[in-house]
């Protein structure tokens, strides 16, 4: 229980000691130095009573734990937004590397249709005359020269 009394304009704050159990008064402005930015305060009998983690040191470490939090997410929200970026330009790379490569396929699905070897580049009547009798859905799509 805290008890405060006012003598002479001087608040005074009633507490105990924590190693002998004596009760005893402090001016309350004094009382609060020690608690705020630390040190020490005697008992009557002479024990030293020290307040080492003061409220303040208390508040600014949560303070820098939270700011620390912070930090953290917000770097994980850009590393994830970086992530998502580099994934996205990775399937547009794709999509047009498949569309090239449909492209080179249906290129050379029309010229082995229309009879040309697709190594050499020469033509051969024979392959074409094969293709469109044994192999007409190969190149249906291609209109052939008669």
């Amino acid at each position: 229980m805290t008890q405060t009394m006012t003598s002479t304009g001087v608040t005074l704050q009633v507490t105990s000691c924590c190693v002998c159990g004596t009760e005893f008064a402090v001016p309350l402005a004094m009382l609060r130095a020690r608690q705020e930015s630390g040190g020490d305060l005697y008992c009557p009998s002479g024990h030293c009573l020290t307040w080492n983690e003061t409220e303040v040191k208390e508040l600014r470490r949560q303070l820098a734990g939270e700011q620390q939090k912070v930090n953290m997410e917000r770097e994980y929200v850009r590393c994830e937004r970086l992530r998502r970026m580099a994934e996205q330009e990775r399937h547009e790379h794709t999509k047009r590397r498949l569309s090239a490569t449909q492209g080179v396929v249906t290129k050379t699905k029309k010229r082995v249709g229309g009879g040309a070897c697709p190594c050499c580049n020469r033509f051969f009547p024979k392959l074409r005359k094969h293709m469109k009798s044994k192999h007409p859905e190969y190149a249906a799509d291609v209109s052939l020269p008669a």
